[in-house]
């Protein structure tokens, strides 16, 4: 999973919080099966930016849309306005 643009901050990870100093940056972050994690990002711009992975079956619901034409599966697109 990353975030086109902007480095995502690691807070928490499979439900346990991350103590500031123990927090990191990443580009991309791997994730298996049964694991997640909470990051936190600042987006200093306006526009629409993609939040994804790139492996294609990840990516679509049966090859359906969302609301509005909206992704599904592991991708979403942020709609930043100032």
């Amino acid at each position: 999973m990353h975030e086109h643009d902007f480095d995502l901050t690691i807070i928490s990870q499979n439900g346990h919080e991350r103590p500031a100093a123990a927090q990191f940056q990443v580009t991309t972050i791997d994730t298996g099966p049964g694991n997640f994690f909470e990051a936190e990002f600042v987006v200093d711009k306006p526009g629409k930016w993609l939040f994804d992975c790139h492996f294609p079956h990840h990516t679509s619901n049966s090859m359906m849309s969302g609301p509005n034409g909206s992704p599904v599966g592991m991708s979403r697109v942020f709609n930043v306005t100032q």
